[in-house]
C-alpha cells in the first residue's frame, strides 16, 4: 500500500515537473512594453475609418477583430484603406488586431515595422499581449508563431487582412 502511493506521488511529481517545464513564459522587453504603451494610449486609427467588427476568415488563428493602424501607416495607405498590390510599410508602422472573445477585448496582435532591430522577422517586430498587460507572445520570440502564416502574402508587407477583408 504505501509503495503504490509512494508510486503515485513519484507519477504525479514527474508530471508537474514536465508540465510546468512545458509551460513558456514570454521574455518582456523594453520594445513589448513600447509597444503595449502605445496601443494603450489611443489614437490609432481604424481600418477604412470604419469601428466594425471584422469576421475571422480562412484560418486565422485571431478570430473576430478590429483592425487599426497608427498614424505612420496610415499614411501608407490607399483611397480603398489598404496597402497597395506590392507595397511595403515604412519604418514605424504599426498594425494592430483588436481580438475580440464575447464581444470584448481578449488579445491584441500587433505588427511593429522596424527592421533595424535584431529582433525583427521579415522586417517587423511581433507581439501579442491580453488587456490586462501579459505578454503572450514577445518580441524576443521574432516572430516564429506569426510569421509561418503571414509569409504567404508578401505581396503586402506581410499583412493578410487587406486580401481577407
Amino acid at each position: 500500500m504505501k509503495s503504490s502511493k509512494l508510486l503515485a506521488l513519484f507519477t504525479l511529481a514527474i508530471f508537474f515537473t514536465v508540465a510546468a517545464s512545458s509551460c513558456k513564459h514570454a521574455q518582456v522587453t523594453s520594445e513589448d512594453v513600447e509597444i503595449m504603451d502605445e496601443v494603450m494610449a489611443g489614437g490609432l486609427l481604424f481600418y477604412q475609418g470604419n469601428d466594425v467588427v471584422l469576421r475571422a476568415s480562412g484560418n486565422s488563428p485571431h478570430g473576430d477583430f478590429k483592425l487599426l493602424f497608427n498614424q505612420t501607416a496610415w499614411d501608407a495607405l490607399d483611397s480603398t484603406g489598404r496597402l497597395p498590390v506590392g507595397g511595403t510599410f515604412p519604418e514605424g508602422s504599426m498594425i494592430v488586431k483588436d481580438i475580440l472573445r464575447g464581444g470584448s477585448t481578449d488579445l491584441y496582435a500587433i505588427m511593429l515595422k522596424k527592421s533595424s532591430s535584431s529582433l525583427s522577422n521579415q522586417g517587423w517586430l511581433w507581439n501579442e499581449f491580453k488587456p490586462n498587460g501579459s505578454v503572450v507572445i514577445g518580441v524576443s520570440d521574432k516572430g516564429d508563431a506569426c510569421v509561418g502564416c503571414h509569409r504567404g502574402n508578401t505581396n503586402r508587407d506581410f499583412v493578410n487582412s487587406f486580401d481577407l477583408h
